[in-house]
C-alpha cells in the first residue's frame, strides 16, 4: 500500500514543473488588474479630481485613524461652510 502512494505521490510531483512555473506576478491577468489598478488610480488623481495629487498621495498612504481624523476634519470644514451661507 505504501509504494502504491509513493508512486502516485512521485507522479504527481512529476506532473508540476516547479521550477519552471511564472510568478504570479508574471501572469498577464495579473498584470492587466495591476495596470487596471493603476490606471484607476491615476485617473482619481487627475485634475478633476477634488484633492490635488500630492494631498491624495499623502492621504492614501496614512493609517485608518489619520484617514477617520482628516475625514472629521472635512465633515467640521463642510459645517462650518453651510452655517455661514
Amino acid at each position: 500500500m505504501q509504494n502504491k502512494v509513493s508512486t502516485e505521490f512521485q507522479q504527481e510531483e512529476n506532473y508540476f514543473d516547479f521550477e519552471n512555473a511564472f510568478s504570479a506576478k508574471e501572469l498577464p491577468m495579473i498584470k492587466k488588474l495591476q495596470n487596471n489598478a493603476k490606471n484607476h488610480a491615476d485617473k482619481a488623481t487627475n485634475t478633476n479630481s477634488v484633492l490635488d495629487k500630492d494631498i491624495y498621495d499623502w492621504l492614501s498612504q496614512q493609517d485608518m485613524p489619520t484617514k477617520n481624523h482628516i475625514n472629521g476634519l472635512l465633515r467640521h470644514i463642510m459645517d462650518m461652510n453651510l452655517r455661514l451661507a
